[in-house]
C-alpha cells in the first residue's frame, strides 16, 4: 500500500484559501432606540472608577505604614470616625482643598 502526500500542491491551497466577496452590512439603529442608564448604575460605575484609582495608589506607593493601618482599622471599628467633630474637621478640609 501506497501512501500519497497530504498536500498536491500550491493549486490546493489556492483552492481552499479561496473565498467569496463579504459584503460590510452597516447597521443602524432604530429611530427613537436609547439607552437609559439608572441612577444607581452611574453611581456605581462613579464608584467603580474610584476603587480603581485607589487601587492604583495603593499599588504605586512604596511604604505602608502599618501602625497607621492598624489605628485606622481599629478607628473604624470603633466608630472614631462617625463622630461629629472628625466630621467637622474633615469638611473644614475639604473647603480648603477645593
Amino acid at each position: 500500500m501506497v501512501i500519497g502526500p497530504i498536500s498536491t500542491g500550491p493549486a490546493r491551497i489556492q483552492e481552499v484559501t479561496r473565498t467569496s466577496k463579504i459584503r460590510k452590512v452597516e447597521r443602524e439603529s432604530a429611530p427613537g432606540d436609547k439607552a437609559i442608564i439608572s441612577k444607581e448604575a452611574r453611581k456605581a460605575q462613579e464608584l467603580e472608577k474610584d476603587k480603581r484609582i485607589a487601587l492604583k495608589a495603593i499599588n504605586s506607593s512604596v511604604e505602608i505604614r502599618e501602625d497607621k493601618v492598624s489605628l485606622a482599622k481599629e478607628r473604624l471599628k470603633s466608630g472614631f470616625y462617625e463622630s461629629g467633630s472628625v466630621k467637622e474637621v474633615l469638611a473644614e478640609r475639604l473647603g480648603e482643598i477645593l
